[in-house]
């Protein structure tokens, strides 16, 4: 199946900057399909898994794409399977990043987008050029031979599953994590809440942290709980207003720094204090 790309060019008329921005809002990156199959060393990256599902006016499946935005906006529809043989490794490990490139062209059609490898990366993240997104990174351990062998890892490198999106509004989508992590070790003196109040925290692909549930305290220790890297505010420390279970108020702060969750005042022994609605943007 060939390749689309939507939308490039229309009309003399019509502004080509604006027709750039069809996924509005949404960053560049892979968003369907490029699903890795080996074979020796062969790599081959095919839709059939996490492909953009095309359907006739029934609901009918007809086929699968592959799907990314480019750094300019502009949406390609890979219908082909794409194929590159892999060096085989020696004595060191190795990883490889997979690429798709695409200039926008100020033509009717545009230009088609390429693929290729970039081998040897290191440990960090690739450098890409302003015409270039990540599909994935192959890693690759010693004495590597075939794709098939122990030790081979493909990872996608998808920047946004469409599906988990809830809303969009004002060119912002908000991202559901299904699953949220409870909180099960508390300083001195605090306990997890009860029933479905248990105390536990998520971060959708925005960066931004939410506290949910409740938890008891049995001391007037103000320190609650730490959270985790990756899940601690940006600022050196955040401010959040909180409710007990008599209505009370009370501040808390976040460390952004430790992650040290505590009171700035000092807590009520046996009260059960709610930590709904408190959000931040996280430093990872």
């Amino acid at each position: 199946m060939a390749q689309d790309r939507s939308i490039e060019f229309k009309q003399p008329d019509a502004s080509y900057k604006m027709n750039r921005h069809t996924l509005t809002g949404t960053p560049a990156g892979l968003y369907f399909g490029f699903d890795a199959n080996f074979s020796g060393m062969e790599l081959r990256l095919n839709h059939a898994g996490t492909g953009f599902e095309e359907t006739d006016i029934n609901g009918v499946v007809l086929s699968r794409r592959g799907l990314f935005k480019s750094r300019q906006g502009v949406v390609v529809l890979e219908g082909s399977d794409v194929t590159f043989t892999i060096a085989p490794t020696t004595s060191t490990t190795r990883r490889d990043a997979i690429v798709a490139s695409h200039a926008y062209q100020n033509i009717i059609g545009g230009g088609a987008a390429t693929y290729s490898v970039k081998p040897n990366i290191g440990s960090g993240e690739p450098i890409l050029s302003p015409y270039e997104v990540l599909l994935g990174i192959l890693e690759l351990p010693i004495n590597c031979t075939s794709l098939t062998q122990s030790g081979v890892r493909y990872v996608r490198r998808q920047i946004l599953d469409l599906n988990t999106i809830t809303s969009l509004v004002a060119g912002k989508y908000d991202i559901v994590q299904p699953t949220s992590i409870n909180v099960n070790t508390f300083d001195a003196g605090w306990n997890a809440g009860f029933g479905n109040a248990l105390l536990r925290y998520r971060r959708d692909q925005r960066g931004r942290v939410y506290l949910e549930g409740s938890a008891e305290c049995q001391t007037t220790n103000a320190n609650v709980f730490v959270l985790p890297a990756g899940y601690r505010p940006q600022q050196a420390n955040h401010r959040s207003v909180i409710v007990d279970n008599s209505g009370g108020l009370h501040v808390v702060n976040i460390s952004g720094i430790t992650g040290q969750v505590s009171f700035a005042g000092t807590p009520v022994v046996n009260e059960i204090y709610w930590f709904n609605n408190i959000a931040f943007f996280t430093n990872a």
